[in-house]
């Protein structure tokens, strides 16, 4: 996987995992902006756009994370409008063409966002949360479960805890 790709990636979980609307979002889209982009050039508002597409995007990652039909439908169809052609005027086209020669599509995202929404799309089998933070993560390896060796430690901890305390409650049963 080339740079540029690993950096979409990052920039992806980041920009779903910043909190919504209602709460302090911010400081987190700021920081956002200053270590990435905005989400399309020249917005008046880049921050609200880094709030509201992450919003968007969280809701597209939850559809493909619940595999529900109709939110799968709902998902499909806001991707699709974001995707859609861009400002003619301009002399921008479709983020998607057809190049019939290879029997192939062609991406050709014109902003942030469509790379974004790109990436969400080819890694959607790797989408996952975590179940110790609750943060959102694409999968390095199939079966990882965890989003970082922090979460995973931490899991593990408990777990441990869990399993010594019923050995001990065992232990004592047999000793008395």
């Amino acid at each position: 996987m080339d740079r540029e790709r690993q950096r979409t990636r990052r920039a992806l979980v980041e920009l779903v995992n910043i909190p919504n609307l209602d709460s302090g979002w911010v400081g987190p889209a700021q920081d956002f902006l200053q270590k990435y982009e905005p989400m399309r050039p020249d917005s008046a508002m880049p921050d609200a756009e880094v709030a509201e597409f992450g919003k968007q995007l969280y809701e597209v990652w939850q559809a493909v994370l619940n595999r529900d039909r109709f939110e799968l439908e709902q998902a499909n169809a806001r991707l699709n409008g974001l995707l859609a052609a861009g400002d003619p005027i301009q002399g921008e086209g479709p983020a998607l063409s057809a190049d019939l020669k290879r029997a192939k599509f062609i991406y050709k995202p014109r902003t942030f966002l469509q790379k974004l929404e790109l990436e969400l799309l080819w890694s959607a089998r790797s989408l996952a949360r975590c179940p110790e933070c609750g943060n959102c993560f694409i999968k390095r390896h199939s079966r990882d479960k965890y989003c970082g060796s922090e979460c995973s430690g931490r899991a593990r901890n408990k777990s441990q805890k869990i399993l010594m305390q019923k050995r001990r409650r065992h232990a004592k049963r047999h000793r008395s």
